[in-house]
């Protein structure tokens, strides 16, 4: 009996330590805002890789077909995060909201339409959370 007990034990732990293994392969999450002027992108990435998650905030001003420029803020204060079920984070940083995983961001209702995510890159919705990030950070460098 002691020993179906330990056995039983393991299973359970086993099993929860699988679960949230799924979870921590993402460790990079993003956000969009609705800009409050017109001509703009917003984006916030979230990295829960360290022991004191990071915040990355980028804005970009477009006029018509053309980037004008980039803003690229780090913020490395206690962001305070809970994880969700479907994989994204709920998240208190720059904005309180949910933060999407590469592949959940692909599927949520987009905050600009299609053709304004291809001034950044033609494949940018496809792209994973990491290249989105690289992308960006290379384009607030010129």
């Amino acid at each position: 009996m002691r020993n179906l007990i330990i056995i039983l034990f393991m299973l359970l732990f086993s099993s929860q330590k699988s679960n949230a293994q799924s979870f921590s392969d993402e460790k990079l999450f993003i956000g969009e805002s609705s800009p409050k002027i017109s001509g703009q992108f917003i984006f916030v990435f979230v990295d829960i890789a360290d022991t004191v998650p990071v915040s990355t905030f980028f804005r970009f001003f477009f006029k018509e077909n053309k980037i004008l420029s980039c803003r690229m803020s780090l913020e490395t204060y206690k962001i305070k995060y809970a994880k969700q079920a479907d994989g994204n984070i709920f998240a208190e940083c720059i904005n309180k909201g949910i933060y999407y995983s590469s592949e959940n961001y692909k599927i949520k209702k987009k905050v600009y339409p299609n053709e304004k995510y291809n001034l950044l890159a033609p494949n940018f919705l496809d792209m994973s959370n990491e290249e989105r990030y690289k992308l960006l950070e290379s384009l607030s460098k010129k």
